[in-house]
């Protein structure tokens, strides 16, 4: 019966290490999916970074342009991903991560 426990553990194991080997080599392969289209949006030479944005929208959903300060319109409730990090295409551009989505 203990053989029986043992196996089944390391069967657990075996299968929880597979899905996180998986999760990691998706997770790659969608970053750098996004930032093939970066790069082909960068090379539009799109004169805003509201037209920049525009065309990344297709690709983050939830990507959002900040409107005009006025007294009335409060903190946008999404940030623009990359705000914090640079222009849009650069080295320093960063994925705004999923906490800050939520907010």
């Amino acid at each position: 019966m203990e053989s029986t426990a043992q196996a089944s553990a390391d069967a657990d194991e075996n299968m929880r290490l597979a899905v996180e080997r998986f999760r990691i080599k998706m997770e790659a392969s969608n970053r750098q999916f996004l930032q093939d289209r970066i790069h082909e949006i960068e090379d539009m030479n799109l004169s805003t970074e509201e037209a920049k944005l525009d065309k990344m929208s297709v690709y983050w959903l939830n990507l959002t342009v900040r409107p005009p300060q006025s007294p009335q319109s409060p903190k946008p409730t999404r940030p623009i991903m990359g705000a914090q990090s640079g222009p849009i295409g650069t080295k320093q551009y960063k994925y705004a991560n999923s906490s800050q989505l939520h907010k």
